[in-house]
């Protein structure tokens, strides 16, 4: 009778693989695209700043005080900086690339400008001369002096606009890279 009982449950396991087999199946597979070059826009944007042109420069402060009775007070002071000048997609509009088909209808990056305001490096800040008593006051206008005319060199016309035509390059090789065969960059100023 166990026999019996036995070939009956494997013979109707049998009878029900083969009818949920026969039967269809309601279950659809599609396989879909997904757009990669949104994703990639985005990851692009999240790298924040950009850099396009270091400047280095080197300038001289110096100051006289001068004292009735007594010998004046000089102190020159040399210091040195690099001001990185960039973009910083963090500041980007929202809608900064606009695409049509294989095209870049536009992408509007923020206007190039210095990513990090403390550029003097101070711990290369030499005294060139020194002579009398000079207080934390008077050494930090001349460092505020060093900064003026350090900005007034880095931010020239000129080095603004080879930050720029790198800028242009680097995104144009970007995007071309993506497909994209034209494609137009402007500034927001």
């Amino acid at each position: 009778m166990k026999k019996i009982i036995a070939f009956a449950a494997i013979a109707l396991a049998v009878a029900a693989c083969i009818y949920f087999v026969s039967a269809k199946s309601y279950i659809k597979i599609e396989k879909t695209e997904i757009d990669r070059t949104a994703n990639v826009i985005t990851e692009i944007r999240r790298l924040g700043q950009w850099e396009f042109l270091t400047v280095r420069c080197e300038t001289m402060v110096d100051t006289v005080r001068s004292r009735t009775l007594m010998p004046d007070d000089r102190l020159a002071r040399i210091y040195t900086g690099a001001m990185r000048l960039g973009v910083d997609l963090d500041k980007a509009p929202d809608t900064w690339i606009k695409t049509q088909g294989d095209s870049i209808v536009d992408i509007t990056l923020p206007a190039i400008g210095l990513l990090d305001d403390r550029f003097i490096d101070e711990a290369a800040t030499v005294a060139f001369y020194e002579s009398g008593r000079w207080d934390a006051a008077a050494k930090e206008q001349m460092y505020a002096a060093a900064r003026r005319r350090m900005l007034a060199y880095g931010l020239s016309p000129a080095n603004l606009d080879i930050a720029r035509q790198a800028a242009r390059s680097r995104f144009t090789t970007l995007f071309s890279a993506l497909g994209f065969k034209h494609i137009n960059i402007t500034f927001s100023e």
